[in-house]
């Protein structure tokens, strides 16, 4: 079976518990017997793995593991790992026993990666990664057309946070929850929400419009959410100091 370590904690009598995002069983807990000190060292969080695994009465427990690939060298960048683990707290809470698995596992895995190279931004891998996944999950937003007359695009379109839709210039309501989006903005969300989940990465927006759309994505995810996710609340605060620092 492979999968992703998600988390790991400690189980009673020193037994040690990782969540593995898995091809063959969706989000599962896996428990590492205290005697199993070698597999206890190298079942670090973030490694892409083949495990060998066995069921007693209810429990998986680990027999053996072989990492694939490893994203360990995130823990010593805060900002990195951070995100990561925000990206695990994500999957954690919205995944149970899916039956396939697949999108998500490439989801993830493309995503680490991205942020262990630097290949792209932080915060353009944030947003791609919550559309993307809170669209798996059966609340992706219908971008298409302006829900009241079917007008495909304009300069400027409004987006609802609480609808998950688009309505044109005329048929804007009065609605709070209404936000102003350009038509770059417009496009990328289209090409996050509709493209296949190998190429979602690959569009290019100008700093102020993924600042724009980081703010939009994250408002609209946790609205659908309604949960807080601790790896989320530090990363906001480390940028919210590193902002702090820079004005100084």
């Amino acid at each position: 079976m492979n999968g992703i370590i998600l988390r790991k904690k400690l189980a009673f009598h020193e037994d040690k518990i990782i969540t593995v995002l898995s091809e063959s069983y969706g989000v599962i807990d896996i428990i590492i017997k205290r005697k199993e000190k070698q597999l206890n060292i190298i079942s670090e969080v973030l490694s892409f793995c083949s495990f060998y695994i066995y069921k007693k009465k209810d429990n998986y427990f680990l027999k053996h593991l072989y990492i694939k690939e490893s994203f360990y060298s995130l823990s010593s960048d805060l900002e990195k790992f951070t995100i990561s683990s925000y990206f695990s707290e994500i999957i954690i809470f919205l995944l149970s026993n899916e039956n396939n698995t697949k999108d998500y596992i490439y989801l993830l895995m493309n995503s680490l990666f991205l942020i262990k190279y630097d290949k792209r931004d932080i915060i353009f891998i944030k947003f791609v990664f919550e559309l993307k996944i809170i669209s798996l999950e059966g609340f992706m937003p219908d971008v298409a057309y302006c829900k009241v007359c079917g007008i495909y695009e304009e300069d400027f379109m409004f987006f609802c946070l609480l609808e998950g839709c688009i309505y044109c210039q005329k048929c804007n309501k009065s609605n709070s929850g209404l936000v102003k989006i350009s038509l770059s903005v417009l496009k990328a969300m289209r090409f996050i929400i509709y493209s296949d989940i190998q190429k979602i990465f690959n569009f290019n927006l100008s700093d102020l419009n993924k600042e724009i759309l980081s703010n939009i994505i994250e408002r609209y995810f946790i609205n659908n959410t309604s949960e807080k996710f601790k790896s989320l609340e530090i990363y906001k605060s480390l940028n919210n100091n590193l902002n702090g620092e820079c004005n100084v």
